[in-house]
């Protein structure tokens, strides 16, 4: 579902403020997108709002006109959209996607930014690292995917995989374990290596842990 910035914030319960911290935007940003005065987004900048809100990137919008579905991303687009959202969702950065598929930054840049149409070595290269079939980015499909929740292995041990399989949201799980939003943003994101042993219990208990579950979460 397509939805204005503001919308998706009250959806999630974040402040301007809060959503600009976490997003690594300025507050301005966030206002001016709102309000009307930013009438286009670079990529950088839909993608970071995107995974503050736990969402995909073409899901957010700028103008009411947009939700009732104009500007719908043709099929060139698509691989753009098929691409970044795959990438977001293995929280992969564009130079982490390039170093693991031995493909240059550039090659992988300019296939999100649909410079060009990628052969199928280069798919087939892509959807390897990302864990999907090559057909689920491929250019001739239609549709953006919704994807509902990313992919998670039995051996993910990471503080996202556990949250992702207790049907929690950050906010959520910010609540439960008494730590801040951009705490839980951070450790996931990986910003944060190491966690001191009260912050671990804190998670432990938000995410209501067994006892042999808390001894193999890595972090």
């Amino acid at each position: 579902m397509r939805k204005l910035l503001r919308q998706w914030r009250d959806e999630v319960g974040y402040s301007r403020t809060a959503l600009a911290e976490l997003a690594g935007v300025h507050f301005d940003t966030i206002k001016r997108i709102e309000t009307g005065k930013i009438r286009s987004l670079r990529d950088r900048t839909r993608e970071a709002l995107a995974k503050a809100l736990e969402i995909n990137p073409p899901q957010i919008v700028l103008f009411h006109h947009e939700v009732r579905g104009a500007n719908i991303p043709n099929q060139t687009q698509c691989v753009k959209y098929n691409l970044i959202t795959w990438r977001m969702k293995r929280g992969l950065s564009l130079t982490q996607l390039a170093k693991q598929t031995g493909l240059s930054f550039y090659t992988v840049q300019n296939v999100e930014k649909c410079r060009h149409k990628p052969i199928l070595r280069t798919l087939k290269n892509l959807a390897s690292v990302l864990g999907i079939e090559w057909k689920q980015i491929d250019v001739r499909r239609e549709a953006i995917p919704v994807i509902e929740a990313p992919h998670i292995s039995d051996e993910d041990n990471s503080l996202m995989a556990w949250r992702m399989r207790k049907g929690l949201s950050r906010k959520k799980l910010a609540i439960r374990a008494d730590l801040s939003l951009k705490t839980i943003y951070n450790i996931e994101g990986g910003s944060i290596k190491r966690v001191s042993p009260e912050t671990r219990r804190k998670l432990i208990t938000g995410l209501s842990l067994l006892p042999a579950e808390a001894q193999v979460i890595a972090f």
